[in-house]
């Protein structure tokens, strides 16, 4: 799934096959739920990708520049966890 944000494509991957409850170019609000986590693609268990990058193009989408993202007021690290509550 790709979000854009003001100019910038948030990718999330991995999500549960089946619970991905928005479609392409719905308009969302902060908290809306968008999927869950799961284990789709070439993983060992379940688990939410998330990445931030500079638009890509149709043909090739994760071409983009890759951006830090900021959650909790902390910059995340590759491979950093973070606890859900």
């Amino acid at each position: 799934m790709i979000l854009e944000c003001d100019g910038v494509w948030v990718l999330l991957a991995h999500l549960r096959r089946g619970s991905v409850r928005v479609v392409a170019g719905q308009e969302l609000q902060t908290g809306e739920r968008l999927g869950e986590a799961g284990n789709s693609g070439n993983t060992g268990e379940p688990h939410l990708h998330i990445h931030a990058q500079t638009p890509g193009t149709a043909d090739a989408p994760l071409a983009g520049t890759p951006l830090p993202i900021r959650i909790g007021g902390r910059y995340r690290y590759r491979n950093a966890g973070l606890a859900v509550r």
